[in-house]
């Protein structure tokens, strides 16, 4: 068995009155997981990122300025949705 054993095997498992961890595979127990992640990370440069001003509006690496993105102001009305009813061929 490889990786992580799905529900049916773990009620087999279960079933035989073993330990489901003793199946799932060394690479997804901790002791490896810290092992991989023991490392560090390189972060990634941003210097053609775009910043917000003060007043809300984004600026471009080149200096830009575009108003910021607001979301629509319409509400959903409440009750239920309304739907186009389809005509029955019969009638």
């Amino acid at each position: 068995m490889v990786g992580i054993p799905g529900e049916h095997a773990c009620a087999a498992i279960r079933e035989m009155k073993q330990d489901v961890y003793e199946y799932v595979d060394s690479y997804f127990k901790l002791p490896m997981q810290e092992l991989i992640y023991s490392g560090y990370f390189n972060s990634i440069p941003n210097h053609n990122m775009p910043r917000i001003d003060v007043d809300g509006c984004v600026c471009d690496a080149q200096g830009g300025l575009y108003p910021s993105l607001k979301p629509p102001c319409s509400k959903r009305p409440p009750g239920r949705p309304r739907h186009c009813q389809i005509e029955s061929q019969f009638s």
